[in-house]
């Protein structure tokens, strides 16, 4: 019907965010669609900065009482002038093995699991290569990976079935994520077990967290954590 060809105006009543990554779920978006006064589905401008921001998250949840890892934080500015400091910085604070991370992108995205001292520069080269930010925290040994969505908004919101992604490396990959069928169906062709093998007190535990992670922001619709 070449509706968004331009030929003839389109009213738009809602949107729906399908979008993913840089400028889709960081509260741009949001922002853009806030200012034309459009109602949409999902979260805020605020939940959706602080939930891409890994840094400004932590810190959210640690004062909320959730339980995160420490983590070493600096800008590629800082590290260029100050990168034997912080190099000591991390040997001492964090230690080996490690991960670092980009601050704000998703998807596994320019993040490295890192075993030396030897590593750890090229880890950081290629996290800054996709962000301004990077912060490095401990590496989780005997990995689980569990996701659990949480669907409703600030006044009620309720957890879905935990599941678990099989994982090829040792971190959930973008390879694992998108790259692992050929078809296009994205994470939707990752191997999965639903729901996944833990007990009845652990998996109360991690949907009581993901709920109250997805208050801490104040999320609204639906939240894989």
């Amino acid at each position: 019907k070449n509706d968004f060809s331009g030929r003839k105006p389109l009213k738009l009543d809602v949107a729906l965010p399908v979008v993913h990554g840089t400028n889709c779920e960081d509260g741009t978006l949001q922002g853009y669609l806030e200012t034309l006064r459009l109602p949409y589905a999902g979260c805020d401008v605020l939940a959706s900065s602080v939930g891409m921001n890994k840094a400004v998250f932590k810190s959210v949840l640690k004062a909320s009482g959730i339980p995160v890892l420490d983590c070493v934080k600096f800008s590629a500015r800082d590290f260029v002038e100050y990168t034997k400091n912080i190099l000591s910085r991390i040997d001492s604070a964090i230690g080996y093995p490690l991960i670092v991370k980009p601050v704000n992108l998703g998807s596994s995205v320019g993040i490295s699991k890192v075993h030396s001292k030897e590593e750890l520069k090229s880890a950081i080269d290629l996290a800054f290569s996709f962000a301004d930010s990077v912060l490095v925290e401990r590496a989780v040994l005997n990995l689980r990976e569990i996701n659990c969505a949480v669907l409703g908004d600030a006044d009620e919101c309720e957890a879905s079935p935990c599941e678990e992604p099989f994982m090829t490396e040792e971190i959930l990959s973008y390879g694992d994520k998108y790259l692992k069928s050929s078809n296009t169906k994205g994470m939707a062709s990752l191997q999965r077990r639903l729901p996944a093998e833990l007990s009845a007190e652990k998996t109360q535990e991690i949907q009581s967290l993901a709920v109250d992670a997805f208050r801490a922001i104040g999320c609204s619709g639906v939240v894989r954590v």
